[in-house]
């Protein structure tokens, strides 16, 4: 699997700030927990055949970006997802049964549970709501439930953030109170954005069918040439268990002059347009 590591221009200004403000114990264990978060997750991917990923290292944690994401199955999906929690869940065990102490298991141990118990919220872009996006598929419900989470990653931040102010009433400052609830709002935007884009990419991609498979089939019309912006609303109506047909009727005779099948739909719609 192609690996790339970067670090947010901002982890790098709470790294510096944390080397002068924090024990070097703790420092170290909260860095050894994150990177084992992250390669529960990338051992997941590999497993599911993954190729490529890009992980960045946030203030507030990693994130993980796979260009393949939206193509894998909804259960390769909630795999990778799983994967951090499992494996953060997995050290603060190891870490109760073997009964360590010291500054640093501890830290350790509590870096680990927070993880494992945080990354379970059903809010963007935590491990819980693409574990619980990806179920949602199964079903149908994917995308209800992705803008589900979106409401509930504005509506945490939105509780942190009171949380920090009745904090500074009782005489107690938390900055990450206040650091927190807009990076959860801006990365529950961008991982909705980057779902709808990667879900478009898919859609451009095709889904390539066997010789003799029966497919259903979701019928779309149109009167002329469709927009693009259009054509990108009724992606959205599409999921993998069918193959999109748009007929295209003239306007003047009422016939149907063209039958666009999935890739063709996609080259009209990516295609340079005068």
């Amino acid at each position: 699997m192609k690996l790339r590591w970067k670090v947010h221009p901002a982890g790098w200004i709470l790294l510096a700030i944390l080397l002068i403000t924090v024990p070097a114990a703790q420092l170290l264990a909260a860095v050894l927990a994150l990177l084992l978060h992250e390669a529960g997750h990338l051992i997941a991917m590999k497993s599911c055949g993954v190729k490529e990923c890009t992980v960045e290292l946030t203030p507030f944690g990693g994130v993980a970006d796979v260009p393949s994401y939206e193509r894998l199955s909804w259960g390769k999906r909630a795999l990778c997802a799983a994967g951090g929690v499992v494996s953060s869940g997995l050290m603060a065990a190891l870490c109760l049964l073997a009964r360590l102490g010291g500054l640093f298991w501890q830290a350790f141990l509590g870096c680990n549970l927070m993880m494992a118990l945080l990354n379970l919220l059903p809010i963007w872009p935590l491990d819980g709501a693409r574990l619980l996006t990806a179920w949602a598929e199964k079903i149908g419900l994917e995308k209800t439930v992705a803008k589900a989470c979106v409401f509930l990653g504005y509506l945490f931040a939105l509780l942190l953030f009171f949380l920090g102010i009745y904090g500074v009433f009782q005489g107690i400052v938390n900055l990450s109170l206040f650091l927190l609830p807009p990076y959860l709002c801006y990365a529950s935007y961008q991982s909705a954005v980057y779902s709808r884009i990667r879900s478009m990419d898919s859609l451009a991609a095709g889904q390539p069918m066997g010789d003799g498979e029966i497919r259903p089939v979701k019928a779309f019309a149109a009167c002329g040439q469709p927009r693009p912006l259009d054509v990108l609303r009724m992606q959205r109506l599409i999921s993998a268990k069918n193959t999109p047909i748009l007929y295209i009727f003239d306007a003047d005779t009422g016939q149907i002059s063209q039958t666009l099948t999935q890739k063709q739909i996609c080259n009209n719609l990516f295609s340079d347009r005068t």
